[in-house]
């Protein structure tokens, strides 16, 4: 990633999906010490908030999908500095985490979490995902309405 955000200017970021927050503080320290201006997000939504605090720049979560409310306001809160509502709208997304469990790959999950959200879309998905059974439709409701309490 250093070498090539070095030598290919036209790559102006990285949306940096590994699985360990190391990695992504890795990238930020390295890449940011000669090009401050390189765009980096986190993939996963749990290392949003850690992104931002190490000097990336937000993240792409599938939950931003259906729950716009908390990872847009775990950035705003960051920029503002107001790093107790960035904790509290982080600890509402954890609780969006078992979502990624219930399928493998978990589109229809997220489709279905869209459509649950209010969202008149399509739950259809294609091969290699499955459309998700009536029990785990009900546990995406269950996990959703987790997060509105």
């Amino acid at each position: 990633m250093t070498r090539l955000a070095r030598e290919v200017p036209n790559i102006v970021g990285i949306k940096d999906t590994i699985d360990n927050i190391s990695h992504t503080r890795e990238v930020i320290n390295r890449v940011h010490a000669f090009r401050p201006d390189f765009i980096i997000f986190s993939g996963y939504d749990e290392y949003m908030l850690d992104t931002l605090l190490l000097g990336g720049h937000g993240g792409i979560p599938a939950t931003f999908n259906f729950a716009p409310n908390i990872t847009r306001g775990i950035y705003q809160a960051v920029m503002e500095n107001d790093l107790d509502k960035a904790r509290s709208f982080q600890q509402q997304l954890a609780k969006l985490s078992p979502l990624y469990t219930l399928e493998q790959p978990f589109f229809g999950v997220i489709k279905t979490a869209i459509k649950l959200s209010g969202l008149d879309i399509s739950t259809a998905v294609m091969a290699p995902a499955l459309p998700l059974s009536d029990d785990k439709v009900a546990r995406v409701k269950a996990i959703l309405e987790h997060i509105h309490q």
